[in-house]
Protein backbone atom coordinates (compact mmCIF):
# COMPACT_ATOMS: atom_id res chain seq x y z
CA UNK A 1 0.00 0.00 0.00
CA UNK A 2 0.85 3.60 0.06
CA UNK A 3 2.93 4.42 2.83
CA UNK A 4 2.05 8.48 3.24
CA UNK A 5 3.40 10.54 5.78
CA UNK A 6 1.93 14.33 6.34
CA UNK A 7 3.03 17.11 8.06
CA UNK A 8 0.63 20.39 7.80
CA UNK A 9 1.88 23.72 9.42
CA UNK A 10 -0.25 27.33 9.00
CA UNK A 11 1.38 30.25 7.41
CA UNK A 12 -1.02 32.61 5.32
CA UNK A 13 -1.47 29.99 2.75
CA UNK A 14 -2.35 26.15 3.54
CA UNK A 15 1.30 24.47 3.61
CA UNK A 16 1.52 20.76 3.80
CA UNK A 17 4.79 18.66 3.94
CA UNK A 18 4.33 15.05 2.64
CA UNK A 19 6.05 12.33 1.51
CA UNK A 20 5.50 10.12 -1.36
CA UNK A 21 6.32 6.29 -1.36
CA UNK A 22 5.96 3.63 -4.18
CA UNK A 23 3.08 1.60 -4.00
CA UNK A 24 6.53 -1.27 -3.58
CA UNK A 25 9.25 -0.71 -0.90
CA UNK A 26 11.97 1.80 -1.53
CA UNK A 27 15.02 2.75 0.15
CA UNK A 28 14.17 6.55 0.66
CA UNK A 29 11.32 9.21 1.09
CA UNK A 30 10.23 12.33 -1.41
CA UNK A 31 9.26 15.08 0.12
CA UNK A 32 7.61 18.33 -1.69
CA UNK A 33 5.75 21.07 -0.02
CA UNK A 34 2.58 22.27 -1.54
CA UNK A 35 0.31 26.07 -1.24
CA UNK A 36 -3.58 25.86 -1.60
CA UNK A 37 -5.67 28.96 -2.58
CA UNK A 38 -9.00 29.71 -3.06
CA UNK A 39 -11.61 31.86 -3.60
CA UNK A 40 -14.16 33.20 -0.75
CA UNK A 41 -17.56 31.89 -2.81
CA UNK A 42 -18.39 28.52 -3.35
CA UNK A 43 -18.53 26.84 -5.96
CA UNK A 44 -15.49 28.54 -6.71
CA UNK A 45 -11.68 28.12 -7.78
CA UNK A 46 -8.86 26.60 -6.16
CA UNK A 47 -4.99 26.31 -7.13
CA UNK A 48 -2.41 23.92 -5.81
CA UNK A 49 1.25 25.14 -5.79
CA UNK A 50 3.78 22.22 -5.52
CA UNK A 51 7.08 23.67 -4.59
CA UNK A 52 10.34 22.21 -5.75
CA UNK A 53 11.50 19.35 -3.74
CA UNK A 54 15.34 20.65 -3.27
CA UNK A 55 18.16 18.56 -1.68
CA UNK A 56 16.14 15.27 -3.44
CA UNK A 57 18.17 13.22 -6.01
CA UNK A 58 17.63 14.73 -9.53
CA UNK A 59 16.28 11.87 -12.00
CA UNK A 60 18.58 10.56 -15.22
CA UNK A 61 16.55 12.60 -18.08
CA UNK A 62 17.78 11.96 -21.44
CA UNK A 63 18.12 15.09 -23.83
CA UNK A 64 16.81 14.44 -27.09
CA UNK A 65 16.63 16.98 -29.59
CA UNK A 66 14.35 17.22 -32.52
CA UNK A 67 15.24 18.90 -35.91
CA UNK A 68 12.34 21.23 -35.87
CA UNK A 69 13.32 23.12 -38.66
CA UNK A 70 13.67 22.94 -42.91
CA UNK A 71 16.46 22.85 -45.21
CA UNK A 72 16.33 26.54 -45.45
CA UNK A 73 17.08 26.78 -41.99
CA UNK A 74 19.68 23.99 -41.60
CA UNK A 75 22.77 25.93 -42.26
CA UNK A 76 22.27 27.68 -39.22
CA UNK A 77 22.04 25.05 -36.72
CA UNK A 78 24.90 23.45 -38.96
CA UNK A 79 27.57 23.87 -36.36
CA UNK A 80 25.41 22.68 -33.72
CA UNK A 81 24.20 19.69 -34.25
CA UNK A 82 27.66 17.76 -34.05
CA UNK A 83 28.18 18.85 -30.41
CA UNK A 84 24.50 18.11 -28.99
CA UNK A 85 25.90 14.15 -29.75
CA UNK A 86 29.10 14.96 -28.36
CA UNK A 87 27.71 16.48 -25.23
CA UNK A 88 25.69 13.60 -24.44
CA UNK A 89 22.39 14.67 -25.93
CA UNK A 90 20.42 12.63 -28.92
CA UNK A 91 19.31 14.17 -32.06
CA UNK A 92 16.79 13.02 -33.92
CA UNK A 93 14.73 13.26 -36.72
CA UNK A 94 11.31 15.33 -37.09
CA UNK A 95 9.64 11.85 -38.31
CA UNK A 96 10.92 10.59 -35.12
CA UNK A 97 9.56 12.85 -32.43
CA UNK A 98 5.97 11.30 -31.79
CA UNK A 99 8.07 8.02 -30.65
CA UNK A 100 9.29 9.93 -28.00
CA UNK A 101 6.59 11.83 -26.39
CA UNK A 102 5.32 9.49 -24.08
CA UNK A 103 8.17 8.12 -23.37
CA UNK A 104 9.21 8.11 -19.31
CA UNK A 105 12.82 10.15 -18.41
CA UNK A 106 12.66 11.88 -21.84
CA UNK A 107 12.92 15.86 -22.00
CA UNK A 108 11.92 16.52 -25.73
CA UNK A 109 13.43 19.75 -26.99
CA UNK A 110 12.90 21.24 -30.86
CA UNK A 111 15.88 22.87 -32.45
CA UNK A 112 13.68 25.65 -34.34
CA UNK A 113 10.27 27.10 -35.23
CA UNK A 114 9.00 25.97 -38.55
CA UNK A 115 6.77 23.24 -37.73
CA UNK A 116 4.49 22.43 -34.99
CA UNK A 117 5.92 20.44 -31.92
CA UNK A 118 4.74 18.64 -29.20
CA UNK A 119 8.33 18.98 -27.45
CA UNK A 120 8.91 20.30 -23.87
CA UNK A 121 10.90 22.93 -24.58
CA UNK A 122 11.97 25.08 -27.81
CA UNK A 123 15.50 26.64 -29.08
CA UNK A 124 15.63 29.51 -31.31
CA UNK A 125 18.74 31.41 -31.78
CA UNK A 126 19.08 34.83 -32.75
CA UNK A 127 21.52 33.97 -35.93
CA UNK A 128 23.98 31.82 -36.90
CA UNK A 129 27.14 34.00 -35.31
CA UNK A 130 25.23 33.32 -32.19
CA UNK A 131 24.39 30.16 -32.27
CA UNK A 132 26.52 28.34 -29.41
CA UNK A 133 26.18 31.81 -27.25
CA UNK A 134 22.79 31.31 -27.82
CA UNK A 135 22.49 27.51 -27.05
CA UNK A 136 24.91 28.29 -23.44
CA UNK A 137 22.24 30.22 -22.24
CA UNK A 138 19.32 28.11 -23.29
CA UNK A 139 20.97 24.90 -21.63
CA UNK A 140 21.90 26.85 -18.19
CA UNK A 141 18.32 28.31 -17.82
CA UNK A 142 16.19 26.05 -19.21
CA UNK A 143 17.42 22.83 -18.95
CA UNK A 144 17.19 22.19 -15.35
CA UNK A 145 17.44 19.44 -12.86
CA UNK A 146 14.16 17.08 -13.07
CA UNK A 147 13.22 16.07 -9.81
CA UNK A 148 9.41 14.67 -10.86
CA UNK A 149 7.98 13.75 -14.19
CA UNK A 150 4.55 13.25 -15.94
CA UNK A 151 2.80 15.11 -12.44
CA UNK A 152 -1.14 14.95 -12.75
CA UNK A 153 -3.86 15.41 -10.12
CA UNK A 154 -6.48 12.39 -9.49
CA UNK A 155 -9.26 13.95 -8.27
CA UNK A 156 -13.25 13.79 -7.69
CA UNK A 157 -16.26 14.04 -5.58
CA UNK A 158 -15.73 18.03 -4.90
CA UNK A 159 -13.15 18.72 -7.37
CA UNK A 160 -13.37 18.87 -11.14
CA UNK A 161 -12.09 20.69 -14.26
CA UNK A 162 -8.21 20.88 -13.42
CA UNK A 163 -5.83 21.92 -15.43
CA UNK A 164 -3.63 21.53 -16.78
CA UNK A 165 -4.74 18.17 -17.26
CA UNK A 166 -0.68 16.98 -16.81
CA UNK A 167 2.84 18.73 -16.19
CA UNK A 168 5.78 17.20 -17.44
CA UNK A 169 8.60 18.15 -14.63
CA UNK A 170 8.79 19.19 -11.87
CA UNK A 171 12.43 21.03 -11.93
CA UNK A 172 14.08 24.19 -9.14
CA UNK A 173 10.59 26.07 -10.36
CA UNK A 174 7.41 25.29 -8.89
CA UNK A 175 4.41 24.57 -10.83
CA UNK A 176 0.82 24.88 -10.36
CA UNK A 177 -2.61 23.56 -10.99
CA UNK A 178 -6.24 25.76 -10.89
CA UNK A 179 -9.67 23.67 -10.69
CA UNK A 180 -13.03 24.21 -9.27
CA UNK A 181 -14.71 23.15 -6.41
CA UNK A 182 -17.78 22.64 -5.24
CA UNK A 183 -18.25 22.78 -1.17
CA UNK A 184 -15.75 24.56 0.86
CA UNK A 185 -15.40 21.09 2.96
CA UNK A 186 -12.24 19.00 3.67
CA UNK A 187 -11.33 17.30 0.28
CA UNK A 188 -8.58 15.11 -1.01
CA UNK A 189 -6.41 14.40 -4.23
CA UNK A 190 -3.79 12.41 -5.22
CA UNK A 191 -0.72 13.44 -6.92
CA UNK A 192 0.93 11.17 -9.56
CA UNK A 193 4.53 11.64 -10.65
CA UNK A 194 7.80 9.43 -11.49
CA UNK A 195 10.98 9.40 -10.46
CA UNK A 196 13.74 7.11 -10.58
CA UNK A 197 12.31 4.68 -8.48
CA UNK A 198 8.95 4.40 -10.68
CA UNK A 199 5.52 6.15 -10.12
CA UNK A 200 4.76 7.65 -6.92
CA UNK A 201 1.29 8.56 -5.39
CA UNK A 202 0.23 10.16 -2.60
CA UNK A 203 -2.91 11.90 -1.32
CA UNK A 204 -2.75 15.26 -0.44
CA UNK A 205 -5.58 17.13 1.74
CA UNK A 206 -6.58 20.51 0.58
CA UNK A 207 -8.34 21.91 3.19
CA UNK A 208 -10.84 24.38 1.13
CA UNK A 209 -13.04 24.60 4.17
CA UNK A 210 -10.91 27.64 6.61
CA UNK A 211 -10.72 30.61 5.79
CA UNK A 212 -7.04 31.11 6.45
CA UNK A 213 -6.00 30.16 2.39
CA UNK A 214 -8.93 32.49 0.74
CA UNK A 215 -6.75 34.79 -1.57
CA UNK A 216 -9.13 38.01 -2.54
CA UNK A 217 -6.48 39.42 -4.70
CA UNK A 218 -5.63 36.45 -7.27
CA UNK A 219 -7.23 35.98 -10.01
CA UNK A 220 -7.97 32.38 -10.26
CA UNK A 221 -11.07 32.25 -11.75
CA UNK A 222 -9.10 34.15 -14.92
CA UNK A 223 -6.36 31.81 -14.48
CA UNK A 224 -8.53 28.81 -14.61
CA UNK A 225 -10.12 30.57 -17.78
CA UNK A 226 -6.52 30.82 -19.37
CA UNK A 227 -5.47 27.23 -18.39
CA UNK A 228 -8.72 25.79 -19.86
CA UNK A 229 -8.08 27.45 -23.25
CA UNK A 230 -4.23 26.90 -23.03
CA UNK A 231 -3.34 30.21 -22.81
CA UNK A 232 -1.04 31.83 -20.54
CA UNK A 233 -1.95 33.71 -17.79
CA UNK A 234 -0.48 37.04 -16.59
CA UNK A 235 -1.51 39.05 -13.43
CA UNK A 236 -2.60 41.93 -13.70
CA UNK A 237 0.00 43.12 -11.59
CA UNK A 238 2.56 42.06 -14.16
CA UNK A 239 0.50 43.28 -16.89
CA UNK A 240 1.27 46.76 -15.53
CA UNK A 241 4.71 46.16 -15.77
CA UNK A 242 4.43 44.61 -19.50
CA UNK A 243 2.48 47.81 -20.22
CA UNK A 244 5.10 50.01 -18.07
CA UNK A 245 7.74 48.34 -19.83
CA UNK A 246 6.34 49.24 -23.24
CA UNK A 247 6.03 52.77 -22.15
CA UNK A 248 9.10 53.49 -20.51
CA UNK A 249 11.00 54.37 -23.50
CA UNK A 250 8.40 56.79 -24.74
CA UNK A 251 8.26 58.53 -20.78
CA UNK A 252 12.67 58.40 -20.91
CA UNK A 253 12.05 60.89 -24.58
CA UNK A 254 9.33 62.87 -22.54
CA UNK A 255 11.76 63.64 -19.78
CA UNK A 256 14.82 64.09 -22.80
CA UNK A 257 13.01 66.74 -24.69
CA UNK A 258 11.97 68.53 -21.51
CA UNK A 259 15.70 68.41 -20.39
CA UNK A 260 16.74 69.60 -24.06
CA UNK A 261 14.38 72.82 -23.81
CA UNK A 262 15.18 73.89 -20.41
CA UNK A 263 18.57 73.43 -21.38
CA UNK A 264 17.75 75.97 -24.70
CA UNK A 265 15.38 78.59 -22.36
CA UNK A 266 17.29 79.39 -19.40
CA UNK A 267 20.06 81.39 -18.85
CA UNK A 268 23.27 80.92 -17.37
CA UNK A 269 23.84 81.79 -14.35
CA UNK A 270 26.81 83.71 -14.63
CA UNK A 271 24.93 86.01 -17.25
CA UNK A 272 21.97 86.18 -14.30
CA UNK A 273 24.26 87.70 -11.99
CA UNK A 274 25.73 90.08 -14.55
CA UNK A 275 22.27 91.23 -14.82
CA UNK A 276 21.54 91.43 -11.31
CA UNK A 277 24.92 93.15 -10.48
CA UNK A 278 24.30 95.77 -13.87
CA UNK A 279 21.03 96.64 -12.45
CA UNK A 280 22.29 97.07 -8.53
CA UNK A 281 25.01 99.52 -10.09
CA UNK A 282 22.65 101.93 -12.46
CA UNK A 283 20.14 101.99 -9.12
CA UNK A 284 23.51 102.70 -6.97
CA UNK A 285 24.50 105.64 -9.31
CA UNK A 286 20.87 107.01 -9.50
CA UNK A 287 20.42 107.36 -5.70
CA UNK A 288 24.02 108.77 -5.63
CA UNK A 289 22.81 111.53 -7.90
CA UNK A 290 19.47 112.15 -5.93
CA UNK A 291 22.08 112.95 -2.60
CA UNK A 292 24.35 114.67 -4.47
CA UNK A 293 21.26 117.37 -5.03
CA UNK A 294 21.13 121.15 -3.26
CA UNK A 295 17.99 120.95 -0.37
CA UNK A 296 15.29 123.31 -1.41
CA UNK A 297 14.88 125.94 0.77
Amino acid sequence: MVDVKKIIQSFVLVTSYFVLAMSVSVVSAFQVEIYTERTPEAPGYFSLTIQPPLGEPEMDIQNVYVKNFDESDAERFRTLLPLITEFGGTLIEKEEEPEYISKAYVRLIALGENYETQASLIFVPRGADTMLEDFDHFTASALRPVYLQNISLQYGGNIEEVYPEKIEFITDSPIRFVGRYKEAIKTRVEIVGTNDAGEMVATIPLDLNTSENINHIHQLPEEWEAFANNEIFVPESKEFSLVWLELFPWVIAGIGCIIIAWIFTRKEPQVEEKEKLGLYLKDMEKRTEEDSLPFER
